[in-house]
């Protein structure tokens, strides 16, 4: 955002009109002034530009799957504010073909947690269930409601929550129970909530063998 620049030009007149040395010197610190007003506005947004990334970055590498929850329950306007990001994100012809639905009943949740590897659903006081709609946008759904899924997980994560992406599960099973038309495809669901601390052998056996990529410099 720039500021439109603030430039106050006076010169002396012939002797008879000539401008007194009082104006002079007010317009000398009306310059001034509005030169430090624009020089700290300028820092300011250069300093919230630079949190706001550091704690977008900071989100992505504090994210991990969490696979054991604590009971506490996740406050309505935190999940409301992961949902205001899912709604934010870009789609195809901003067709926005996502649809959510989610999940706090525990009965719904032990049921969704059948999976060969969801069973800590049981756990998680809520279960987002991402859907895709196919007519709206029958090329793009499934990346478009996956980016905005991400977009919750990331803004969970940076409220303090713990979440994992969960693709075990019957699809038939979950749109029966929840009651998901036809013309939606269940894309995944996102388990959220409070994280429990416990050794997850599984995963780091996992991250032993199935390290992450490393970045290497491109030469042009």
């Amino acid at each position: 955002m720039l500021l439109p620049s603030c430039n106050f030009k006076y010169h002396l007149a012939p002797s008879s009109n000539r401008t007194s040395p009082k104006k002079a010197v007010t317009s000398d610190l009306t310059a001034s002034y509005c030169s430090i007003v624009y020089l700290l506005v300028q820092t300011i947004i250069t300093l919230v530009q630079v949190v706001f990334e550091t704690e977008v970055f900071d989100a992505i590498r504090k994210r991990h799957s969490v696979r054991a929850y604590l009971p506490n329950e996740v406050p309505n306007e935190k999940i409301e504010k992961i949902l205001e990001a899912a709604r934010l994100a870009p789609s195809a012809g901003n067709a926005q073909p996502w649809h959510f639905v989610v999940v706090k009943d525990q009965q719904k949740r032990k049921i969704l947690s059948k999976g060969r590897f969801a069973k800590f659903l049981v756990e998680s006081p809520v279960v987002i269930v991402g859907c895709g709609d196919r007519k709206a946008s029958p090329n793009w759904y499934v990346v478009d409601t996956t980016i905005a899924m991400q977009n919750m997980v990331l803004t969970a994560t940076s409220e303090g929550l713990g979440t994992c992406w969960i693709g075990s599960f019957n699809e038939n099973q979950v749109k029966k129970l929840l009651s998901i038309p036809d013309k939606f495809k269940v894309i995944a669901l996102i388990a959220i909530g409070h994280r429990r601390k416990k050794l997850d052998l599984g995963a780091k056996a996992l991250h032993f063998f199935r390290k992450k990529k490393n970045c290497r410099k491109l030469q042009a």
